[in-house]
């Protein structure tokens, strides 16, 4: 995905989703950690995101906010969120393991 793709993808969660999910896509607890997606729901994120697939669960449907190119860029934004901070995790466990 493009710098300015993410970028978009960024405000685009922050806008929608940081309210209930958290910001930099930190839950804060009561909602799911998006960071800790299933390959299942990463597969499923546009039906659940625009078409309201987990409505049963609160998880309402946005597709009258936006398109599948937007749902997608927000995925990337969190799939990115994810990976840095397992990067940044695991930087932290190897410079423990160098000091022990």
């Amino acid at each position: 995905i493009s710098a300015q793709d993410l970028k978009r993808g960024e405000y685009l969660y922050f806008e929608t989703c940081a309210m209930c999910h958290g910001a930099e896509a930190k839950s804060t607890g009561v909602i799911p950690d998006l960071r800790m997606m299933s390959s299942e729901t990463i597969a499923q994120f546009r039906e659940i995101v625009l078409g309201g697939l987990r409505a049963d669960k609160g998880m309402a449907g946005f597709a009258d906010v936006m398109d599948p190119q937007d749902a997608d860029k927000i995925k990337a934004y969190i799939i990115h969120r994810a990976r840095e901070d397992r990067a940044e995790i695991e930087t932290i466990q190897v410079g423990e393991v160098e000091e022990g």
